[in-house]
C-alpha cells in the first residue's frame, strides 16, 4: 500500500459543516495539530476522500481549503510547543 504525509488546513465559516470536516479528517486518520490544521500519514486513495469531504461541506464562495504533501518528519527546522518526535513517525490507522 502506498502512503503519503499530508498537511490539511481549512477555514470554514459554518460551525456544523466545520465540525463535520473535523470529524471526517480524524476518521480518515489525520491528527489535529491546530484547530483547523491536520497532519498525518494517509493512503493515497484517502486524498480523494478528503476532497469529497470538502465538496460536500464547503462553500466555494466563503470557505478556504488547502492540502499539501508534507513529509514533516524530514523537514522540521524548528518547533515551539511541539516536539520533533511528534512528527517523526505518523501513526497509521486501519479502519475495519
Amino acid at each position: 500500500m502506498k502512503y503519503t504525509q499530508v498537511l490539511v488546513a481549512y477555514d470554514i465559516a459554518n460551525n456544523k459543516k466545520r465540525r463535520k470536516v473535523y470529524e471526517g479528517l480524524k476518521d480518515i486518520g489525520l491528527h489535529p495539530i491546530q484547530k483547523s490544521v491536520f497532519w498525518g500519514n494517509i493512503h493515497l486513495k484517502d486524498k480523494e476522500n478528503i476532497l469529497d469531504l470538502y465538496s460536500k461541506y464547503c462553500d466555494s464562495e466563503c470557505d478556504k481549503v488547502i492540502m499539501l504533501n508534507a513529509p514533516l518528519s524530514d523537514n522540521i527546522d524548528y518547533c515551539f510547543g511541539y516536539s520533533k518526535e511528534e512528527f517523526a513517525q505518523p501513526r497509521m490507522f486501519e479502519v475495519l
